[in-house]
């Protein structure tokens, strides 16, 4: 499973990578845009659009069991139920940004055992995600900081780098090409 954490400037990063990568099978891949959870249906529907890729709306709890993308609409968490992955979603969360990458991304850390995980932070303010994308790390997962040279903004990514020096850190084409090479490992 690949999984995505980005802000501002994110929209249009996702619509690149997505688009770069038409046609390229991938494992599911799960979104957490920081934007007003009124305005997430319409941006999931034109990056599906855009992306040729199905999209599901991660409204309520959802099982993980296809490729396409996962927007989540709010903070979401991963769980295993009877050995299956399911979003939860918290709508009544108090975090700082909607939806937290960092809630997605620490949740997702008990299931490196049952799949092999990519976690990548893309451009935004703050430092969301950073802490996540960190114990993603600790555990063995694939994890990627956008670089400064292609950040909008280069605050999430720079704090990732920060808790984690080792952390790889690539350019949204250097970006793609991971992805893509990940599918190619993990899809069959």
């Amino acid at each position: 499973m690949i999984m995505i954490g980005a802000s501002t400037g994110g929209p249009g990063h996702l619509k690149y990578i997505f688009e770069k990568l038409s046609g390229v099978r991938l494992p599911p891949v799960v979104i957490a845009q920081h934007m007003d959870a009124n305005i997430i249906p319409s941006f999931a529907s034109h990056l599906g659009s855009s992306s040729q890729r199905s999209i599901h709306l991660v409204t309520k709890k959802t099982t993980i069991s296809s490729s396409g993308l996962y927007v989540c609409q709010h903070s979401s968490r991963f769980s295993l139920l009877s050995g299956t992955i399911e979003l939860a979603v918290d709508v009544a969360s108090h975090f700082p940004y909607n939806p937290s990458i960092d809630t997605l991304f620490t949740s997702a850390a008990a299931l490196t055992d049952r799949t092999p995980l990519m976690a990548i932070l893309l451009t935004g303010i703050g430092d969301d995600g950073a802490e996540g994308l960190f114990q993603l790390y600790k555990v063995g997962a694939e994890c990627i900081a956008e670089s400064e040279e292609s950040a909008i903004i280069y605050g999430m990514p720079k704090k990732a780098l920060e808790y984690n020096p080792a952390v790889l850190v690539h350019s949204l084409d250097e970006i793609v090409e991971k992805v893509r090479e990940f599918g190619a490992r993990h899809v069959v």
